[in-house]
């Protein structure tokens, strides 16, 4: 039987999101792989964004998910998920991509619901915090009446943002997701980004110790889940590139 691609839908329902024997390895290569990719300077100049021409869309299904940041995540995780939509709008820019702006939106909002308090452990024996928020942003696509091909899209999204690379065939929202968590995790990318827009971001949404903070919350999903994406990140260095991310918290 052919193995599902780590991270996807497939993948997680025949492993429930733990790596299964040789995948650590090749995964882990693929971290590898992408971290000397992040290190090649970037083409063009940084591009400068005006923050007001980002556009959110005005929906319930958007304001649903923003009760749900507010009522769940402590506000240092909120802002994270509120940054990560902004990089990956301006990703977007640069990449010249179009996606789906409310498809992306809920997923940022909701992908790391996992690591929350209010999620961590709740759906049973799931082997990641990306697949546990992915559970909980299915719950609400489906009080929001979404239809299954596009909840499959959000849950994706959601189970393949800790991958290292997220190519574009894989969903423009996925993509954009993964790059801006990365973006605003570790660092990468940020380059590409004018150092004005990178402030106005952080004025906007402080980081509140976001370092200190979700490297603890790693640390303890690494303990707990020893078969985890979270768990090989870390045996190859993930706190210190959280650690060396160029900002200041």
């Amino acid at each position: 039987m052919a193995v599902s691609a780590i991270g996807t839908l497939s993948w997680v329902r025949e492993s429930g999101g733990r790596l299964r024997l040789g995948e650590k390895l090749r995964f882990q290569t693929q971290v590898m792989l992408a971290t000397v990719s992040s290190l090649l300077p970037a083409g063009g100049d940084p591009l400068r964004v005006d923050l007001a021409a980002i556009h959110i869309p005005d929906s319930t299904d958007v304001t649903r998910s923003i009760e749900m940041m507010d009522d769940e995540l402590p506000h240092w995780l909120r802002n994270h998920c509120l940054r990560v939509y902004l990089w990956g709008s301006i990703l977007a820019q640069r990449d010249e991509l179009r996606f789906d702006e409310e498809l992306l939106f809920v997923s940022c909002a909701v992908h790391d619901l996992g690591a929350a308090d209010t999620h961590r452990g709740k759906h049973g024996d799931v082997g990641c915090f990306a697949v546990e928020g992915a559970i909980a942003g299915d719950e609400l696509a489906r009080t929001l009446e979404w239809s299954p091909q596009r909840r499959d899209r959000l849950f994706e999204a959601v189970t393949l943002h800790i991958n290292p690379a997220v190519p574009v065939e894989q969903g423009a929202e996925a993509h954009l997701l993964a790059g801006g968590a990365a973006l605003d995790v570790i660092g990468s990318r940020a380059t590409e980004i004018d150092v004005s827009t990178r402030a106005a971001i952080i004025e906007k949404h402080p980081r509140l110790g976001f370092k200190a903070q979700f490297s603890g919350r790693m640390a303890e999903e690494a303990r707990a889940r020893p078969h985890s994406r979270t768990r090989a990140v870390t045996q190859l260095g993930y706190p210190m590139m959280i650690r060396n991310a160029p900002f200041d918290d």
